[in-house]
């Protein structure tokens, strides 16, 4: 039996033990929260690295999007400097009036003039489309011809004289309708050609 004011060992003991066991408690949350912490840093680091990432291959798909865009753009402008140093000596320049107020009309744009015309005539008579250029029949044939072979624009030639002009898209529109009905009759394709071509001039 324990004097009066001494402290019992029981009691005692179990009061360090409840110390030690909060202590422990306390360690273990404290640990539990730093791996939680560590564990929402490394998250984050991934996180950061895949936004790099992501922002790395969008500026390289830019990057070559632009290059795509700048050698397209190189090819057109060389394509359209080596057709102008082709055609530039075909025409004949004209001027109107005199002096300061002369009105030249450039080479560059006697080709588009020349592609314009064609495009909007539809049918066009070769020799009056010389006469209008200024060129000689043959010339006006042999320039039509160029034009074709380089894809500017698309057509026939009758035997009549005469240049007829069928866009790109005609021209689809009919082999569509051949592919989908397989052999057709010429009759009936001059038919269904009338109504895909446009000859009406614009």
């Amino acid at each position: 039996q324990p004097e009066e004011g001494d402290a019992d060992p029981l009691i005692f003991g179990k009061g360090k033990k409840k110390k030690e066991a909060n202590k422990e408690a306390k360690r273990q949350r404290a640990a539990a929260l730093a791996a939680e912490v560590e564990r929402q840093n490394e998250r984050r680091k991934e996180m950061d690295e895949e936004r790099r990432l992501r922002d790395q291959e969008r500026e390289e798909v830019e990057r070559e999007r632009e290059e795509e865009a700048m050698r397209v753009q190189a090819e057109k402008e060389e394509k359209e400097r080596l057709e102008f140093e082709k055609w530039k000596d075909s025409f004949t320049v004209d001027s109107v009036g005199s002096g300061a107020d002369d009105v030249h009309r450039e080479p560059q744009n006697l080709l588009k003039e020349f592609v314009d015309y064609i495009r909007s005539h539809k049918v066009i008579v070769l020799e009056e489309l010389a006469a209008h250029f200024k060129l000689r029949t043959e010339e006006v044939i042999n320039r039509v011809n160029g034009l074709e072979s380089e894809g500017t624009i698309t057509g026939v030639f009758d035997d009549r004289g005469k240049f007829i002009c069928i866009e790109e898209e005609e021209m689809a529109a009919v082999a569509e309708y051949i592919n989908r009905k397989g052999r057709v009759a010429i009759s009936e394709l001059s038919l269904e050609a009338g109504k895909l071509i446009n000859l009406t001039a614009s």
